[in-house]
């Protein structure tokens, strides 16, 4: 058996780390708060979260994006988690499992894609 290192995140396209917060909610009773938007591109977006998020179904699920100034970037992305890893506990908070999610969109339309490129050059970072 061979000994591979590959992480569980198989991405094969660059992600972009945002410079102002951008926040995704998730529509219906998966998360009481606020999850923060740390990559984001045309085919997916990561963040944190440190609720105790309910198991996510294998379907879709339907997220939207909003600026730290409470204003709805896109709303009613569709999207497929992709994968969902803990980070370690927080220091001095025992209860606390911040976890890491992925997101691949699926089934967005023309105009979706391209908002999602604007929306990524205007709060990505410059590499």
């Amino acid at each position: 058996m061979s000994s591979d290192n590959r992480s569980s995140e198989r991405r094969h396209h660059i992600r972009y780390r945002l410079k102002n917060t951008v926040f995704a909610t998730i529509q219906g009773d998966y998360f009481a708060h606020l999850a923060c938007v740390t990559d984001l591109n045309s085919n997916g977006v990561g963040f944190y979260c440190t609720d105790e998020g309910k198991t996510f179904p294998g379907k879709f699920i339907i997220l939207d994006l909003v600026s730290d100034r409470n204003r709805s970037i896109l709303c009613s992305l569709s999207a497929r988690i992709v994968f969902a890893t803990e980070t370690g506990r927080r220091k001095n908070d025992l209860e606390t499992v911040p976890k890491r999610y992925g997101f691949k969109f699926v089934n967005l339309s023309a105009l979706e894609k391209r908002q999602l490129d604007l929306i990524t050059k205007k709060y990505a970072l410059s590499e």
